[in-house]
């Protein structure tokens, strides 16, 4: 007989998870990728953080946020050119060289929070974030360009700015005041990819965890190797 069931065991991680976050009425996105990450990872069995969050995000919240356009731009409403091909005009077509970048990024550091603040972002030249973007700076100048990244979250668009200044470095400034005010300032300056803005109930995590490969299948294999093997049920004495 066993312990409990897979549903009983993902009940109790659940409870345990949610009274820990505190925060959103059910648990926050990124709260359910810890959960599913730490029953992979107790199993021994790793996935790449970012392919895991895309897979949470798929079943939760059945699409993936992800950039699906990049322009730099005086005008965002026009035409834009290539940057192989882009000579002059209003505005460059970076789109693939910043998906690729980012791509690579989110594979390296596991996260698809992308900080764009001078002090602390992964990006402070402009450069590091497009490749030829120092030739493209020369040509367009800085005096109106700015970069747009346009990105879908939970299915909705949404468009992100960052400025450049004419050596090609953020142009933010960064504030050392350790307030609410500076908090919310910096975080404006993060590309948040990550989907659901409300909290998944148990119901439904249950539910739709199980489109998680192997996820169902680790906690019931583990299931049933305590029964057999080693179980921790012992059979009572009788009292004298």
């Amino acid at each position: 007989m066993s312990h409990c069931t897979v549903s009983e065991k993902f009940d109790v991680l659940y409870d345990v998870f949610d009274w820990n976050d505190g925060v959103a009425d059910g648990l926050e996105m990124s709260t359910a990728f810890l959960l599913i990450k730490t029953i992979f990872e107790r199993n021994l069995y790793f996935w790449p953080s970012h392919e895991l969050f895309n897979l949470v995000e798929a079943s939760f919240d059945l699409s993936v946020a992800s950039v699906y356009r990049a322009v730099w731009a005086s005008d965002p409403h026009a035409s834009p050119v290539k940057l192989s091909a882009y000579k002059e005009g209003p505005a460059v077509d970076v789109t693939e060289e910043v998906q690729e970048t980012l791509n690579r990024y989110q594979r390296m550091f596991g996260t698809k929070v992308i900080d764009f603040n001078p002090d602390s972002g992964a990006f402070k030249q402009i450069g590091t974030l497009i490749k030829g973007g120092a030739d493209m700076l020369a040509k367009t100048g800085v005096s109106r360009f700015k970069l747009y990244i346009y990105y879908t979250v939970s299915a909705e668009r949404f468009v992100f700015t960052v400025s450049y200044d004419r050596q090609g470095e953020l142009a933010l400034k960064s504030e050392e005041k350790d307030d609410l005010d500076s908090y919310l300032k910096r975080n404006i300056n993060k590309l948040f990819l990550q989907g659901r803005s409300k909290g998944i109930k148990k119901a439904e995590f249950i539910q739709k965890s199980i489109n998680i490969p192997f996820l169902h299948d680790l906690l019931r294999v583990e299931t049933l190797y305590r029964d057999r093997v080693a179980s921790t049920l012992v059979k009572k004495k009788k009292l004298d």
